[in-house]
């Protein structure tokens, strides 16, 4: 860590610039207000999660996986290979 501490201060200089978000929006409810760029980063979560979920059940590899996970021996019976 402190390699890269002193990599970062020897390329760009010990001086902290302010960098600003890349939605500067907010959403603001009685309660409470979110900021956009914090729902951008949930929504993102949300979409790779779906993604994952999608990839686990829907394809090949996904049951290649869970086919390894459930059963190792009859995994490698049908030819998966399993190390």
């Amino acid at each position: 860590l402190y390699i890269i501490q002193q990599l970062a201060l020897t390329f760009y200089g010990p001086e902290a610039r302010p960098v600003e978000p890349p939605f500067s929006y907010r959403i603001l409810l009685p309660w409470f207000g979110y900021s956009g760029y914090k729902l951008s980063v949930v929504a993102a979560s949300a979409i790779l999660l779906v993604i994952t979920w999608l990839v686990l059940t829907r394809t090949k590899i996904g049951l290649i996986m869970r086919a390894t996970q459930y059963d190792r021996e009859t995994a490698q019976a049908f030819g998966i290979p399993v190390e």
